[in-house]
């Protein structure tokens, strides 16, 4: 297929294609997509689509896309910062319908039958929906422990250090002799 297979296709008409539809395509012209990239958009996203019609369960036939879009995404780790790249597979299922749903259940997107809709419009927004939420390596590229700054003896702050040799002192003044009470005081 062409590479302006994408841009240039309605919904409607890569709904009617009969059997599978197979290409590829510069991610740059998926503008929402290309804006999510760290440090290019020279990629290309594989797609894989299906057309079929459906029942609903009025009894009306609905047109539906399924597949996917395949692509390498280049971004950031969250834990440590550093460039990669995350294979990401987007699922597609559209139903080009003004209402109804299938007898199976399925749920699906409905889109309206709008004709300035393109089928690049709809892998964009399946595929931006497919990034993870906050991607990271596979290991643990970054521990806690090396994050933190290198272990040195604590300090040993004692706010109240004052108050136990008040205590001390006045435990040592109760220590020492006191006159009998009740008695006759000889200290005369």
């Amino acid at each position: 297929m062409s590479r302006d297979f994408a841009a240039t296709t309605g919904l409607v008409a890569a709904t009617r294609a009969s059997g599978p539809v197979n290409f590829t395509m510069p991610v740059c012209d998926l503008p929402r997509l290309a804006a999510q990239f760290d440090g290019g958009t020279d990629g290309r996203v594989a797609v894989a689509l299906e057309a079929s019609l459906i029942t609903d369960t009025a009894g009306q036939e609905q047109r539906r896309l399924t597949g996917n879009a395949s692509f390498a995404w280049a971004t950031r780790c969250q834990r440590c910062l550093e460039r990669m790249t995350v294979a990401v597979t987007a699922p597609i299922d559209v139903v080009v319908a003004n209402d109804g749903v299938d007898d199976d259940g399925q749920p699906w997107d409905s889109w309206l039958d709008d004709p300035g809709l393109t089928l690049g419009d709809i892998i964009d927004e399946y595929a931006l929906l497919a990034l993870p939420l906050a991607p990271m390596h596979d290991y643990d590229c970054v521990s806690f422990a090396s994050a933190e700054e290198p272990a040195t003896e604590p300090s040993t702050r004692r706010p109240f250090a004052a108050l136990e040799d008040l205590l001390r002192d006045a435990t040592d003044d109760d220590a020492s002799p006191t006159p009998p009470t009740g008695g006759k005081n000889t200290e005369d």
